[in-house]
């Protein structure tokens, strides 16, 4: 089976199946959590 023939089941099967998805996404959310310090944003 390839990694891509049905949706994963959980967030742990995801970055699994792709670490560069799991880098991407994290480093996406680091930026939004730096942006609401940045705004003050609780």
């Amino acid at each position: 089976m390839r990694p891509f023939d049905s949706p994963p089941q959980t967030y742990g099967e995801a970055v699994e199946r792709d670490p560069v998805w799991h880098a991407s996404w994290r480093t996406c959310a680091n930026q939004i959590q730096q942006l609401r310090q940045f705004y003050g944003i609780q």
